[in-house]
């Protein structure tokens, strides 16, 4: 029964977002359903008698597969935890879901709640694998944005150049030690300001080959056959804190939690193409927008 409404209310929420826009990417949480994560349980190959059409408001009881996957089929909606999209040239944008253990702020040691479902370690090792493909382990991408819209199958990648690639990360939980991820609802009790970050983001950001622009020192090499390069991360946006809603930097990476949507919170992030210093395009963050239904 729990499992049932669990799914009726995970439909619902992806079919008031398609309500938005027709262009739904999501990543799921610390609180949704083991089903939820494409790597836990992979897709079930599927015959043509069993495929939906898209806002199909027939019962997805005899839809076999996860529920991510029947939720694809049921709302168009996709998945993207631990794969890439490329939004456009140059453009990516990459999903991460899940949450590590929340801790007292100055004690690491001590878990005020349990992380699901990985551990800070397992989501770094996957950080790291999606912002630094290598060979044998490519980027795990899926259908390029103007395919997913008109006919959300797979295809072709969208022709690389070169110019440097630029990655969007979205991820549930953000780095810890920002003020995105500090929750100090009650300043005046001791011991109850919390991070809900992840000391692994924090510390593979940190790290001088994302805080440089590397990606445009080899800029005679494309990002396709450049494999052992990350790639330039233009900024990260995430949620699982919902008191600690704003933008914060971590470094040279704008770092932005819109808060949670059931509360009516969400922002607007404005990028451009445009002539960079080295003298080639690149993308740029150019203004947030915080707003609240």
């Amino acid at each position: 029964m729990r499992k049932r409404q669990e799914e009726a209310e995970f439909l619902e929420v992806l079919r008031a977002l398609k309500g938005i826009t027709k262009n739904v990417f999501y990543i799921p949480g610390n609180h949704d359903p083991a089903e939820a994560f494409p790597d836990k349980f992979p897709a079930v190959a599927l015959k043509a008698s069993t495929i939906r059409p898209k806002q199909s408001t027939q019962s997805d009881d005899l839809i076999p597969g996860p529920l991510w996957q029947r939720m694809q089929q049921l709302t168009g909606a996709i998945n993207f935890h631990r794969r890439v999209v490329r939004l456009a040239p140059n453009l990516l944008m990459s999903g991460l879901g899940g949450s590590p253990p929340q801790t007292l702020y100055d004690q690491p040691d001590k878990v005020a709640h349990k992380g699901y479902p990985y551990t800070d370690q397992e989501l770094t090792r996957m950080l790291d694998t999606l912002l630094r493909p290598k060979k044998g382990r490519p980027l795990m991408l899926l259908p390029n944005l103007p395919d997913i819209i008109t006919v959300n199958k797979r295809s072709n990648l969208i022709q690389s150049n070169n110019e440097p690639d630029w990655q969007i990360l979205v991820t549930h939980c953000g780095p810890a030690g920002l003020g995105t991820t500090d929750v100090n609802r009650t300043p005046h009790i001791p011991d109850t300001r919390l991070e809900t970050g992840s000391r692994g983001f924090r510390k593979v950001l940190s790290s001088p080959e994302y805080q440089s622009p590397l990606a445009t020192e080899n800029s005679s090499v494309t990002p396709a056959e450049n494999i052992d390069r990350p790639v330039n991360v233009l900024f990260n946006i995430h949620g699982h804190s919902h008191f600690s809603h704003g933008v914060s930097h971590l470094g040279r990476i704008p770092i932005i939690n819109p808060g949670p949507l059931k509360d009516g919170r969400y922002a607007i992030a404005t990028i451009e193409h445009v002539l960079g210093m080295s003298m080639q395009m690149e993308w740029k963050l150019v203004g947030v927008e915080f707003w609240k239904l």
